[in-house]
């Protein structure tokens, strides 16, 4: 219906146009918008409110400039075979985007897990291919009815019977912590506190496209980890890839919503410090003293 809408003229098929392209479009920018929405959702309702008027202005922005030069759109590329190609290219990366997303559910359901899931993936493109072959346009509605009634009701069986995990205790045993770090724990760290060490605390998930960047980019290298040793910080990690309770109150109690989480405790016994969400080697290297 909401397709439907779009497609009319005037205010309406405007408004409805503008929300399919959000709805198409948000999934692309979470690894972009993760970091602002995480800090947002900590802040007063003002600033939450100011947040997202901002993010409707961005994604409003091309349909914006048009409005106001509408001499853009002879500026776009015309309609012929490069949208073919564009769009098997686009193929490629939803299927590299699937393999990422798998990479991760193996750390929430385990290895096992991880089969059962791509069978059950298996199994539903046999299903919608089926489906495609059955419901062409030239069927009755009512077939089509009695095809997507048999293609729900086998889905949702195979479902049922396939997708069915354990306690993901394997993921949270097997959780890789980097060489000279440490499981966080509340007790670590009032222990290191009490023994006037320094603290560093990072909270991080599998799923955290930001927190990826951070430990590749920065914390996972060998200035980080030389930074570590020469000033005696001890490096407490949390992963947050399950959603742990006691991470999410910990992440809570420092005023944030969300990972990625660095908090620095001195070896002073002064309060401590939360890092930016982002970092570089220089932020690092100037905050941890």
């Amino acid at each position: 219906g909401a397709i439907q809408k779009a497609g009319e003229k005037g205010y309406l098929g405007s408004f409805f146009n503008g929300i399919i392209a959000v709805l198409l479009a948000t999934p692309c920018t979470a690894p972009l918008l993760g970091t602002a929405l995480g800090f947002a959702f900590s802040q007063s309702p003002a600033v939450i409110f100011a947040m997202f008027i901002l993010v409707g202005v961005g994604f409003a922005l091309p349909f914006l400039l048009i409005g106001v030069w509408p001499g853009a759109v002879q500026k776009l590329p015309k309609p012929g075979e490069w949208m073919n190609t564009f769009k098997e290219l686009m193929g490629f990366i939803l299927l590299a985007t699937v393999l990422y997303l798998l990479s991760i559910l193996r750390h929430q359901v385990g290895s096992e897990g991880l089969l059962r899931v791509i069978l059950f993936l298996l199994i539903l493109g046999f299903l919608l291919w089926i489906y495609g072959k059955t419901s062409k346009p030239t069927v009755s509605r009512k077939k089509k009815w009695i095809i997507l009634g048999i293609f729900i009701i086998l889905t949702v069986s195979a479902a049922d019977r396939i997708l069915r995990f354990e306690a993901p205790q394997e993921a949270q045993a097997t959780a890789s912590i980097r060489e000279g770090w440490e499981e966080f724990e509340p007790e670590k760290l009032e222990q290191y506190r009490s023994e006037g060490k320094p603290v560093f605390v990072v909270f991080s998930a599998k799923w955290c496209t930001v927190c990826k960047m951070n430990e590749q980019t920065v914390l996972h290298t060998e200035s980080a980890d030389e930074l570590f040793e020469t000033r005696g910080i001890e490096v407490l990690y949390g992963d947050y890839t399950n959603e742990d309770p006691l991470i999410e109150e910990w992440i809570r109690n420092y005023g944030r919503a969300g990972v990625p989480v660095y908090v620095f405790y001195p070896s002073n016994g002064e309060s401590y410090e939360v890092l930016p969400e982002v970092l570089t080697f220089e932020i690092l290297k100037n905050r941890l003293r």
